[in-house]
């Protein structure tokens, strides 16, 4: 990880949460990283240590911060990622849905219940994703 970090300019987060990747983004990681890096985070908000990312941000390891989910999730409105000029802000909406995917996934999910057949996108319990 440390090499495959040192080359990266660019980190993008979509990582399910396990215990092995609970805070993953944090000063370990930032630190790391190239100077002036950049982080698009639409994993999980507990993937995020937000006082690495402003202390990060701040000394210019981070250049900028795309996040999509934050910790705490909602984020309070005196947080300091608000007004960061170094942090943009999604609405926890990594994606846009396309409405005819989404119906026909559904529909899809619906057949194989009644079916009895695996269900299409179910989070396996034991890898926790």
């Amino acid at each position: 990880m440390p090499a495959f970090l040192a080359g990266s300019d660019i980190v993008v987060c979509l990582l399910p949460l396990t215990p092995e990747t609970h805070v993953i983004l944090g000063a370990d990681l930032f630190s790391r990283l190239p100077i002036g890096a950049e982080l698009v985070h639409c994993g999980s908000g507990a993937h995020l240590n937000s006082d690495a990312v402003l202390a990060s941000l701040h000394s210019g390891q981070v250049a900028s911060a795309m996040l999509d989910l934050t910790n705490p999730e909602s984020l309070p409105d005196d947080h300091s990622f608000w007004p960061h000029p170094g942090v943009i802000l999604t609405p926890h909406v990594a994606s846009v849905t396309d409405f005819e995917e989404g119906a026909a996934f559904c529909a899809r999910a619906i057949e194989a219940y009644l079916n009895r057949s695996p269900i299409p996108g179910l989070v396996n319990k034991k890898q926790r994703y």
